[in-house]
């Protein structure tokens, strides 16, 4: 009983140091801007400022924070209670730096075929409402899910396909056609 006891707390131990070390070799390797990390910048709740100081300092980091946005996107369902919320963010500054974050389309399409349905739906967001691709590129990437095991993503596949001229930037065209005034 005593040795089943040793080895409990031991492995209580290893996989507490583990988490401790992944929580902070993320923070220490996550670009800041005014000495705040990115991730801080996009949740806003701990910040002493405006949508658009966080929007400014979101855009400041740039492509720099593409790998972090990616690591929040990919945050494993069973491994983190708050996997939705940190996706989300991924969403919202995809969604600020648009185009800028170019850089991540070839990881996002592969993400659209990942195994975790909220996965792929969050990638569809992230190309789309985030990075705002083009049309010719949305429809490559969008019609092989039209027939996606998920009615969540058949859904919202359908509903960027049918509605182009809203979802789908032109070649060359900065801002995304949803948030034109």
């Amino acid at each position: 009983m005593k040795s089943l006891r040793s080895w409990a707390v031991l492995f209580a131990s290893i996989a507490l140091a583990l988490w401790s070390y992944q929580l902070v070799s993320s923070a220490l390797s996550e670009p800041r801007w005014n000495g705040i990390p990115f991730t801080k910048w996009l949740d806003g709740r701990d910040i002493n400022s405006t949508a658009n100081g966080r929007e400014a300092a979101i855009k400041a980091i740039g492509t720099n924070g593409v790998s972090t946005l990616m690591r929040l996107l990919c945050t494993p369902r069973f491994m983190h209670y708050d996997w939705a919320y940190k996706r989300s963010l991924a969403l919202r500054g995809f969604r600020v730096l648009g185009r800028d974050a170019g850089t991540a389309i070839p990881e996002l399409v592969t993400l659209t075929k990942d195994r975790d349905e909220d996965l792929r739906f969050r990638a569809i967001q992230c190309l789309v409402e985030g990075i705002g691709i083009d049309e010719s590129l949305g429809k490559e990437i969008l019609q092989p899910l039209q027939n996606d095991p998920n009615r969540d993503v058949r859904d919202r596949v359908a509903l960027y396909l049918h509605h182009p001229e809203i979802y789908f930037a032109s070649k060359g065209e900065k801002e995304k056609p949803h948030e034109k005034q």
